[in-house]
């Protein structure tokens, strides 16, 4: 199978199960989807929300670039490494994201559930991996310049995202006991 459709199969794997997850665990909690906000204040719910749609286009761009605009050929690290390395930090990325929002619907509606340091690191693992792929195509060889720049920053933007957003302000302000 060649790399591109690797890239691609994870992608739709891996897409359709943050996705469909999230649509599922909301559809089917709706009393449990304003509790996912803890207490981030609601002025800051409008940034979060225009910052996850930010992250989303990022990781378009990104996705397009791999497959459509020479991404594929990328020798990430300094030439170290191909695209598979970065096949593998995405597959790590999206089963982190997938299983934040089951992790944390399951210890909303059960505390008892010692499922706070599992949301933990999957946050993490979802921001290191997110960084992990942005640092791979910046120090990349090989490269498109008209796209990967901008394929770095939509996957830059994301990690910001992972990181600062979800990682720590979240975490900080989520409601740990019910």
């Amino acid at each position: 199978m060649s790399t591109s459709s690797v890239f691609l199969i994870v992608n739709l794997v891996g897409g359709f199960l943050v996705l469909g997850g999230y649509g599922f665990f909301l559809i089917t909690n709706p009393e449990t989807s304003a509790r996912l906000w803890g207490d981030i204040p609601e002025a800051w719910k409008a940034y979060f929300f225009a910052s996850m749609l930010i992250s989303a286009i990022g990781y378009i761009i990104f996705f397009v670039y791999v497959l459509v605009g020479g991404g594929i050929f990328v020798k990430p690290v300094y030439g170290l490494f191909n695209i598979q390395f970065i096949t593998i930090l995405v597959s790590v990325f999206l089963i982190m994201a997938a299983l934040w929002i089951p992790l944390t619907i399951s210890m909303l509606d059960d505390p008892g559930r010692p499922s706070g340091i599992l949301i933990k690191i999957v946050l993490w693992g979802a921001s290191l991996s997110s960084i992990g792929i942005t640092l791979s195509l910046l120090t990349a060889h090989n490269i498109n310049p008209g796209y990967h720049w901008l394929a770095v920053f939509g996957i830059g933007y994301l990690a910001f995202h992972c990181t600062i957003l979800d990682a720590i302000i979240w975490v900080r302000y989520f409601t740990w006991h019910n």
